[in-house]
């Protein structure tokens, strides 16, 4: 650990063991990240902005915007031969340009990414648990953030490219046509772990924790594009898509919308929802952690519309239509019959 304390950006983005945090994380090196950011505060800002650039380097590749005939065409330019007076030294530049050539190849993508991230000013917006955020971002669009979500962007987006958030947790998308009707400018990114919703003027919600993603498209159009080659989805207006990691399953339905976006007005719309999957919705909001002593009670089914804003609030109603005692101690609430 100690290792990193001095580290600059450009040596995280090197580490073997940051890029698994950051690319294949697992618990032991979560724990390890987490432990050295406590240790090391000050190496926040190095460890944000690296691993901003990694994750933004993934989708970019999976999106083609560097694309193999680009990368083809560059390495042509570079390896056709210029007059030299010396032999030996022809020879040596040719050396030296395939070997710049291969380097291209393999990092010249990331290079260019690395490049244009670094030239650019970061934003960050983070809530808290119990906690939503409006946000206006650089072209007017709207995006209603939930409880402990994490959204990045440029500060400042050029009218002629692509425009890109990464999103971590839960968002609500009112997104606006671009004025600039260029091809690049009329696309809207939003990069998860597992996929890139690719938008143009639309409202949709996207929910992004642990292993699976959702997309609930309210109005307008957009285009899935997995992280795992899987070929592109497109939605209707009224369709959710979910997306599992672990078994690399998808699927598209019909879909309420008040159930999928009510959160963005102060109340969660349950309908018909196994008490489990409640539970779960309640921990990432709240950050409180439920037991249950009935395991059999997990398939209870639930319907309920829950004011958000407190859980001190959606503690009794919880009770009420559920039937159950609900009781805290030692930092967890208990679920009894």
């Amino acid at each position: 650990m100690l290792k990193y304390q001095h580290y600059n950006v450009e040596e995280f983005l090197n580490d073997d063991h940051f890029r698994t945090w950051v690319l294949q994380p697992n618990s032991d090196v979560c724990s390890f990240w987490e432990q050295f950011l406590t240790a090391y505060p000050s190496q926040q800002a190095n460890v944000e902005e690296a691993f901003v650039i990694l994750k933004g380097a993934k989708g970019y590749f999976e999106e083609a915007h560097f694309s193999n005939a680009s990368l083809e065409h560059l390495l042509q330019n570079m390896l056709l031969p210029t007059p030299q007076k010396n032999a030996t030294i022809s020879s040596l530049f040719t050396v030296k340009k395939i070997a710049v050539a291969i380097f291209i190849l393999a990092f010249g993508a990331f290079g260019f990414y690395f490049w244009q991230a670094r030239s650019q000013k970061w934003m960050t917006y983070q809530t808290n648990f119990g906690e939503w955020q409006t946000i206006t971002l650089p072209d007017s669009s709207v995006v209603v953030l939930n409880a402990n979500s994490l959204l990045k962007t440029a500060k400042e987006w050029k009218t002629d490219a692509v425009r890109q958030v990464w999103l971590e947790g839960e968002a609500y998308f009112k997104v606006k046509p671009h004025l600039t009707q260029t091809a690049s400018s009329l696309n809207f990114q939003v990069i998860t772990d597992d996929l890139v919703v690719e938008v143009l003027g639309t409202a949709f919600n996207v929910h992004s924790r642990t292993e699976k993603t959702k997309v609930y498209l309210e109005e307008g159009s957009v285009q899935l594009n997995l992280l795992n080659d899987k070929e592109p989805v497109a939605l209707a207006p009224g369709e959710i898509f979910s997306y599992d990691k672990n078994s690399a399953i998808s699927k598209t339905k019909q879909h309420a919308s008040t159930e999928t976006t009510s959160w963005k007005d102060g109340v969660l719309m349950i309908k018909d929802k196994p008490l489990k999957e409640v539970l779960a919705r309640m921990e990432e909001i709240y950050g409180v952690k439920f037991i249950v002593t009935d395991t059999l009670l997990y398939q209870k089914q639930i319907t309920a519309n829950v004011p958000m804003k407190q859980f001190d609030i959606t503690h009794p109603i919880l009770e009420k239509v559920t039937g159950l005692t609900i009781t805290q101690k030692n930092g967890y609430y208990t679920l009894t019959d």
